[in-house]
């Protein structure tokens, strides 16, 4: 195996599929998506609420509940993540792979004090002693700009304000060294100007401590900050993948048109904005064919009918889409060709 091959393996998901039993009935929730992450890079989530970000993350720390079953294969470092067993998957969570939830003040315990929570996963993962794991637990409350850090180390959770709980939260994912970081929307609920905070700390931190990451959100600009390639998710599908400077600037999905048409820019009047017609779909009911074309201007027959493949165009950009894969003659396809 070549040193670009062996690079591939800190993350390789294969067709993973995740339902979940409603009812009597399994409902699929992510579907054959599939992905490589190379050691040191970043990959963006993107899309609207409900399309399958986040249990798609859930499911690289195999956090599921009991009603879930999974399909597929999720390798990190060569290793079978679905094949572990509890020893083996308690070493991989935090050392391995380490997440980021979007609200710290559920993910973080409210009877244990910061300093505490950080320190038991050290304890846990290093077998340490609880003076020692301390003291690595202020050094990491340092890197990640929390102030009087020594102070904010005895705090519990609901004394810190957002955006200090989102930094007690990365450096509790941060606190084994992780090769992977997944972080899904960590700064949806925070202002402004403390989101831009958060997201230059975790570029800085992915620099210095050569992590990769996953970065979960609905936000394009977030995605141009922190993201190397783009995944763009949609019922559960991705439809589009590449690196962002060619989705942002060469979108072949019309959902990913439709997604840049709706972002707001300094200079975007209101206008100027075009959002999306329609909603997501209902997740346990989608709509046969292309899971978009309810909502897509360019719909033919063949979207309504078929699902498209998700062919490569390019080394890089992959797209599941038949106008992106008939080009001019697809505006006269309104039946499936035989």
């Amino acid at each position: 195996m070549s040193g670009a091959q062996k690079m591939i393996e800190a993350l390789s998901v294969n067709h993973l599929s995740v339902e979940f039993l409603r009812g009597r009935r399994y409902v699929r929730i992510v579907d054959d998506v599939s992905f490589e992450l190379t050691k040191g890079a970043s990959m963006c989530l993107l899309g609207e609420s409900g399309s399958g970000k986040s249990v798609t993350l859930r499911a690289l720390l195999r956090l599921f509940p009991a009603n879930a079953s999974v399909q597929g294969s999720i390798r990190a470092d060569g290793k079978d993540v679905l094949a572990f067993d509890k020893a083996s998957l308690r070493n991989y969570r935090g050392r391995e792979v380490a997440m980021i939830f979007q609200e710290p003040m559920t993910a973080l315990d409210p009877v244990f004090t910061i300093g505490d929570q950080i320190a038991e996963a050290i304890v846990g993962h290093e077998h340490i002693d609880r003076g020692e794991a301390r003291k690595r637990a202020l050094s990491l409350l340092e890197r990640v700009q929390v102030p009087s850090a020594r102070r904010r180390l005895d705090a519990y959770p609901h004394e810190l304000s957002g955006g200090l709980r989102q930094r007690a939260m990365i450096a509790l994912a941060l606190s084994c060294n992780p090769k992977v970081l997944l972080a899904d929307e960590p700064t949806t609920a925070l202002d402004a100007t403390v989101q831009i905070q958060i997201l230059q700390l975790l570029a800085d931190l992915r620099r210095e401590l050569q992590m990769s990451m996953i970065f979960v959100t609905h936000d394009l600009g977030v995605a141009c900050e922190v993201a190397d390639t783009i995944a763009v998710m949609y019922g559960g599908r991705l439809l589009e993948t590449g690196p962002v400077a060619q989705i942002l600037t060469q979108p072949k999905h019309p959902y990913t048109e439709g997604l840049l048409r709706s972002t707001v820019q300094p200079t975007t009047s209101r206008e100027e904005l075009d959002p999306i017609p329609g909603a997501p779909p209902d997740i346990a009911a989608l709509p046969p064919g292309c899971k978009f074309a309810p909502r897509c201007s360019y719909a033919q027959g063949i979207c309504r009918e078929s699902e498209p493949a998700f062919l490569n165009f390019g080394t890089d950009h992959a797209v599941r889409c038949f106008k992106a894969e008939f080009g001019a003659s697809f505006a006269d396809m309104s039946e499936v060709p035989s």
